[in-house]
């Protein structure tokens, strides 16, 4: 177990050290992306390590036929919970046929929804339309990417 704590101790100090250099106003921003890709890469390399992992957690939990699944390591608690099984309606299904079904009204809520069409034009709208829209401005998306593989996945 002193391997892993070692392991941890080792991670967290690597990346406090990223995360210095990120926040740091005397870092160039190529150093900057240089460290935040690394950062991304420990990210997607752990979640990737994750998944195999998530995979045999599930098989307990299942095996256990538990809906809520629970694995105690020292101060760490795994947990699964296993969803009830839903009933939605097969994508593109016309249910139009069913309507004057007796089981209709118990089996089906109606929704209507409303959404502003895609490039819509919002210039020059009658006042009342303003109440009921809204303008937002989405965060601007990032991502990282690198040239070549990863480190440790072929050359550098």
């Amino acid at each position: 177990m002193s391997d892993i704590r070692d392991c941890k101790s080792d991670l967290y100090e690597d990346i406090g050290w990223l995360r210095e250099q990120l926040s740091s106003r005397t870092t160039p921003l190529d150093k900057k992306i240089e460290a935040a890709m690394v950062l991304w890469d420990l990210s997607e390399m752990a979640r990737e390590a994750l998944e195999p992992f998530k995979d045999e957690l599930r098989e307990h939990a299942l095996k256990s036929e538990e809906p809520k699944w629970c694995y105690h390591a020292g101060n760490i608690q795994a947990t699964v919970v296993t969803p009830s099984n839903r009933v939605k309606l097969k994508r593109g299904a016309d249910i139009s046929p069913l309507r004057g079904s007796p089981e209709y009204g118990e089996l089906i809520e109606e929704l209507t929804t409303y959404r502003v069409r895609q490039g819509a034009d919002t210039s020059n709208l009658p006042n009342e339309w303003y109440d009921v829209l809204k303008v937002e401005n989405p965060t601007p998306r990032v991502s990282l990417t690198r040239k070549g593989s990863l480190p440790g996945r072929g050359s550098e």
